[in-house]
């Protein structure tokens, strides 16, 4: 590499764009970069968990593969499309015991070829809180109420239940809603 004729020419021109960043971060530090082993996970003050009666603890199992298949425990359901998982797998839905509509889906890291459909009862909850809330889907770190992310879903009042057709893991999901 050459070296440049004009030094100072050489940093200023190198400075600009650390400058051009301090400049647009408004003064405000950047934002921490995430601790190691992924994203940080919190609660978001947006999404709050849906609190209602006592959850069963109740599991099922079903082995889906390549043709596709559904799993399903009081009114959830894991819906596997055709062609999202090219071996024979034993997948579980759990009903967590708690206030909330949570429920864990194994097995956990799972990842599908094309996206599958979870959907979550809220037919144990007293009143109708999808009148009251705009409820969706909540990936959730195993065994916690710790938001990792919202997720695309679709509310119907009548079934009581929330869906969303974005599953592309398999993790912890709870309902939620603000």
């Amino acid at each position: 590499m050459r070296k440049p004729r004009n030094p100072a020419v050489f940093r200023v021109i190198c400075g600009l764009p650390v400058l051009f960043a301090a400049a647009c971060s408004g003064g405000h530090a950047p934002p921490a970069p995430p601790p190691a082993g992924g994203p940080e996970l919190r609660t978001h003050a947006a999404h709050t968990p849906l609190e209602c009666g006592e959850g069963s603890g109740q599991t099922a199992t079903a082995e889906i593969g390549e043709q596709g298949g559904t799993v399903a425990v009081r009114g959830h359901a894991l819906a596997v499309p055709a062609n999202a998982v090219s071996t024979r797998t034993p997948f579980t839905l759990t009903e967590e015991r708690g206030p909330y509509v949570r429920v864990e889906v194994g097995p956990h890291g799972t990842r599908f070829g094309r996206n599958a459909t979870l959907t979550l009862s809220y037919a144990r909850c007293p009143g109708n809180p999808g009148a009251v809330r705009q409820l969706t889907i909540l990936e959730v770190r195993s065994g916690t109420v710790d938001v990792i992310r919202a997720l695309p879903s679709v509310v119907d009042s009548v079934a009581r239940t929330v869906s969303t057709p974005a599953l592309d893991h398999l993790s912890g999901y709870l309902i939620g809603g603000n």
